[in-house]
């Protein structure tokens, strides 16, 4: 796997793990399409080849979608905005790098 894929694979696993447990999932569908879909574009923007820039817009529409469906659930989901903290980690602390151009290479 390259190391891009690790960040996804920790941010979909944390992201929908945490959407779970604050019950996203059980509020209705709409809520829960709504909340993949914002754990989703922030996650996938770390494996494409596209603008650093581009990557904040998809964290910023992701938070977006995740404050509305906080706001249009019938029900309190308080730790749902914590979902999104492994692709923050990856776009604003780990740096703006593109992994999809890195190939794997041997090391030696």
């Amino acid at each position: 796997m390259r190391y891009g894929q690790y960040w996804v694979v920790a941010a979909l696993g944390m992201g929908f793990l945490q959407a779970w447990d604050s019950g996203a999932f059980e509020v209705g569908g709409m809520v829960a399409a709504i909340t993949v879909t914002g754990i989703l574009i922030p996650a996938v923007t770390l494996v494409m080849r596209i603008n650093h820039g581009i990557r904040i817009a998809a964290l910023v529409v992701g938070s977006g979608l995740l404050v509305w469906a906080r706001i249009i659930a019938p029900e309190s989901l308080n730790t749902l905005h914590l979902a999104l903290f492994p692709s923050y980690l990856a776009i604003l602390i780990v740096g703006g790098q593109s992994w999809a151009h890195h190939a794997e290479t041997p090391r030696t």
